[in-house]
């Protein structure tokens, strides 16, 4: 078992108007392949596990009958439902609930996507749970994000985080302890076909507010961990970027995966 596996309420607590609003996007293309991939139609059912503020599940409701997004954070959920009603989204149903309550009463679901969720669970025992409750030749689909900034970039943001945060990466309560073995290992040896990985890179530009902003959207640099030193984190923050962009604009090189499996044989 992964020493990170049972749920903190603090985790994001906090961030959900940041990580609506400053995440870094998900592209059009992203859900096309996922659409193409498990032949996704309005007759199609769609799991959005961990879906956050439905950055993730709101684009994708436009190709499907169903989309659930479950996440055990109600602020998460509550953004969600925001954006949801903005943008006009009515086939969006949000369920509270974490990966731990997938059960063979939900489903069937044509596919499941997990949007930098998937380090958070216990992932062996997900990709068993999730197998149970997909349809014949459905799908999962496993994204990731990285973004890749001017040179300087990191470096800047790692000092000030360490400087106000400590060397080791917080998480909710406690410290965050990345997953030892790879994605791509984990769905290997689950029951799931794997399919050929998907991959996408575009260019952004990002102001050093949408850089705040999205680090305030994280579980490592959000607002609650940094308490009263909110205004002087970004002050060093902005100094930092400044010397990196002087425009006050950089330019990010944004990497997006998704790991791929199919459920063959007979349906749930």
């Amino acid at each position: 078992m992964e020493n990170h596996l049972q749920y903190d309420p603090t985790l994001f607590q906090g961030t959900a108007s940041y990580y609506s609003s400053y995440r870094f996007p998900y592209p059009e293309e992203l859900f096309q392949h996922i659409v193409q991939s498990f032949h996704l139609d309005k007759n199609s059912q769609v799991l959005d596990l961990g879906c956050g503020t439905g950055n993730l599940s709101i684009p994708l409701a436009s190709y499907c009958q169903n989309v659930i997004g479950m996440d055990p954070d109600p602020e998460m959920l509550r953004e969600a439902k925001r954006l949801a009603t903005l943008n006009q989204v009515e086939n969006l149903e949000l369920v509270l609930g974490s990966s731990w309550d997938i059960s063979n009463d939900m489903g069937p679901f044509q596919a499941t996507i997990m949007g930098e969720s998937f380090h958070w669970m216990d992932r062996d025992g997900v990709l068993n749970a999730l197998y149970d409750v997909i349809a014949s030749y459905g799908g999962i689909a496993i994204v990731s994000k990285k973004q890749i900034g001017p040179s300087g970039y990191q470096e800047v943001v790692d000092q000030v985080i360490k400087e106000f945060l400590g060397e080791k990466r917080k998480a909710g309560k406690g410290f965050y302890s990345h997953p030892t073995e790879r994605h791509e290992v984990v769905l290997s040896r689950s029951r799931f076909s794997i399919l050929e990985p998907y991959r996408f890179e575009y260019q952004v530009e990002k102001t050093i507010e949408d850089l705040i902003g999205f680090l305030y959207s994280t579980s490592y640099a959000n607002k609650r961990l940094l308490g009263d030193e909110v205004e002087n984190f970004e002050k060093e923050l902005r100094q930092g970027l400044i010397s990196v962009g002087s425009s006050g604009k950089l330019s990010f090189q944004v990497t997006v995966t998704a790991l791929m499996g199919r459920k063959d044989g007979k349906g749930c």
